[in-house]
C-alpha cells in the first residue's frame, strides 16, 4: 500500500505513511547488533525490509533464511560455532541480525568501508562483486551501480541505498 501511494514530501500529515512504508521493529536487536558491529542502524533496516520485509520466518527459493536472509552455509561460515548448526535458529529475529551484521560488517572490511559494494556482495556474492570490480577499474560509483550485469542486484543496490538514506 505504501509503494503504491508512497508521499511526495515529509510533513506531519504524511508521517503515518512513512512510517508504515519504513517500519522500525526488532529495535533493541538491530541497535545492539548494528552498534556492536560498527553499522548503521539505518543501513541494517535497509537490509531487512529489502531482503524480508521484516518476515523473521520467510525463506527464499534459493535457501535464504529470515530477517537478514542468510544462506545457511554464509551463516554457518559467520557463526563459528563448535558442533552442529542447525539452520532453524535463523528464524530467530535475535540469532539472524547478529550473524547478519557480522556478516555485513566482514563485507564492509573486505571492501575498505564501501558500502555500495557490500551491499552488492550481500546480494550476489563477493566473487560477482570482485568480477564487476574488474571490469570497471577507477570508475564512479553511480557508474559500478549501472554496470552490475544482473538486474536484480543493480535493483537491489539502488534500492537498499535509497532506504537506508529515508531510515
Amino acid at each position: 500500500l505504501f509503494l503504491q501511494n508512497r508521499p511526495v514530501k515529509w510533513d506531519k500529515a504524511s508521517l503515518p505513511l512513512w512510517t508504515a512504508g519504513y517500519p522500525l521493529v526488532y529495535t533493541d536487536t538491530v541497535a545492539i547488533h548494528a552498534s556492536g558491529n560498527g553499522l548503521s542502524e539505518g543501513l541494517i533496516y535497509a537490509l531487512i525490509r529489502a531482503e524480508s520485509g521484516f518476515s523473521p520466518t520467510i525463506k527464499s527459493p534459493a535457501g535464504a533464511i529470515g530477517l537478514m536472509q542468510m544462506m545457511p552455509s554464509t551463516a554457518k561460515a559467520t557463526a563459528r560455532e563448535k558442533g552442529e548448526f542447525n539452520p532453524l535458529r535463523l528464524t530467530v529475529p535475535e540469532y539472524n541480525v547478529q550473524l547478519g551484521t557480522r556478516h555485513f560488517r566482514d563485507l564492509m572490511k573486505d571492501y575498505e568501508g564501501e558500502v555500495i559494494y557490500s551491499i552488492a556482495a550481500y546480494n550476489a556474492g563477493a566473487a560477482a562483486v570482485d568480477r564487476w570490480r574488474k571490469n570497471l577499474k577507477g570508475g564512479r560509483m553511480d557508474e559500478f551501480i549501472e554496470s552490475i550485469p544482473y538486474q536484480e542486484t543493480r535493483d537491489y543496490v539502488k534500492k537498499v541505498y535509497a532506504s537506508a538514506a529515508t531510515y
